[in-house]
């Protein structure tokens, strides 16, 4: 099964079980690197961040999604709208309901969690599919 998290408290993410599994493996790598660091860590409540828990600078952020990009060879798109924009168009072509995609990008407030699982699921079979054709 997948993960769904809360963003800022105010939004709920529908994840596919890899990505999860991906999320929670990172989570442990993470806790070892705050138990290596100590007191030199700096607790930000953060998914991604420096060895010692400090968030990363933008710029840096920006120049490897660009550089991540060029090696992928796929567009550079701006990361909050983009992301969210990327997102619902792959879900259309994963044949995702279009009120669930709406619901996925804000446009309503009642989300029905297994329907967006499921969503998360439909979605990311899609991309590894593509990914392998590649």
């Amino acid at each position: 099964m997948g993960l769904m998290f809360r963003v800022a408290v105010l939004r709920r993410v529908f994840l596919d079980h890899e990505t999860a599994e991906l999320l929670r493996k990172h989570r442990k790598a993470q806790l070892r690197l705050r138990l290596a660091a100590g007191e030199a860590w700096q607790d930000n409540d953060l998914v991604f961040c420096q060895d010692d828990g400090r968030p990363w600078n933008p710029d840096h952020v920006s120049k490897r999604f660009k550089k991540l990009a060029a090696l992928a060879g796929v567009p550079v798109i701006s990361l909050h709208e983009g992301g969210r924009h990327t997102g619902n168009s792959l879900m259309q072509d994963a044949g995702v309901d279009q009120e669930l995609r709406m619901r996925e990008v804000g446009r309503y407030t009642h989300p029905l969690e297994q329907a967006h699982l499921a969503a998360a699921e439909q979605t990311a079979a899609l991309v590894r599919t593509t990914m392998k054709v590649a």
